[in-house]
């Protein structure tokens, strides 16, 4: 619920109308909205093929999102002509006034929803692009391996864990620095990411150690697409474990942010709305 948006009602004739004042702070997000609703370039997720051998980055295409709402540009622009008056001259059309209060309470909601919107934009984005350094990290280890020698591949193998492993440990870390907005889960999806990033960095490690025991110091002309494919598993592992899992939380409003995000396709566990 909105306060302070009128000022106490005076009688003009035979209309009653009260005087609009529109608080800064809701001025502020008309304004915002109305500099934001510009339609954007959504995006597609798909997997690229690469050459043999290698993991495709994961490619951004989509048909163009635009505003839908009507109601909400129709309140934006009321709005903002009311902050435009914010003298506080007298309205004598009741009517105009309804139609402020209405504009008022649409666009607090499109806040809140932009924020659940915003949320989701951030840490998908975050999450794709450690999902391509993974990529990154798995395509560089495959490299020409099958033209070094038994014991270069075991250490380039041995060192692609380890680099894979610091990579997660350095996405948790870099979590803090998230643009999130205040919502109520806000918390708790990061520690979400946060804990991901550590089970991810976990099965780098825990993969590492079995390779190691199992191909002692080589790996041989015989086995090294075999190892290869082991690493790329751990990959694949890694994405898995750092999505969060959006379902857990109640609020549809949220669920709704993240199933429409394409940013978020592929990098959280996928759900189904249950309305």
């Amino acid at each position: 619920m909105l306060h302070g948006i009128f000022s106490p009602s005076y009688v003009t004739g035979r209309r009653i109308a009260p005087v609009i004042r529109v608080p800064p702070n809701l001025c502020r997000e008309a304004a915002r909205y109305k500099t934001a609703t510009r339609p954007s370039q959504a995006v597609h997720d798909s997997t690229r093929p690469g050459s043999p051998g290698t993991i495709g980055h994961m490619d951004r295409r989509a048909p163009i999102r635009t505003v839908t709402r009507c109601a909400v540009a129709v309140a934006v622009a009321v709005v903002l002509a009311a902050c435009d008056d914010d003298g506080g001259g007298d309205r004598t059309d009741s009517a105009q006034s309804v139609a402020v209060t209405t504009a008022a309470a649409t666009v607090a909601d499109q806040a809140d929803t932009n924020d659940d919107g915003a949320a989701a934009l951030e840490i998908c984005t975050a999450l794709r692009a450690q999902a391509n350094v993974r990529t990154d990290i798995a395509n560089a280890t495959a490299a020409d391996i099958g033209e070094q020698t038994p014991e270069e591949r075991y250490q380039t193998l041995f060192d692609g864990y380890d680099t894979a492993a610091d990579a997660e440990r350095t996405f948790g870390e870099s979590l803090t620095d998230l643009d999130v907005p205040e919502i109520p889960e806000r918390d708790d999806l990061l520690a979400q990411v946060a804990d991901g990033a550590e089970a991810a960095a976990a099965e780098f490690v825990d993969e590492q150690g079995r390779f190691a025991d199992a191909v002692d110091g080589v790996v041989t002309d015989a086995d090294w697409q075999g190892r290869v494919g082991e690493f790329f598993n751990s990959v694949e592992k890694a994405n898995s474990v750092v999505e969060p899992v959006i379902a857990r939380y109640d609020r549809l409003e949220l669920q709704h942010a993240f199933l429409d995000e394409p940013e978020c396709r592929y990098v959280i566990q996928q759900f189904v709305i249950d309305e």
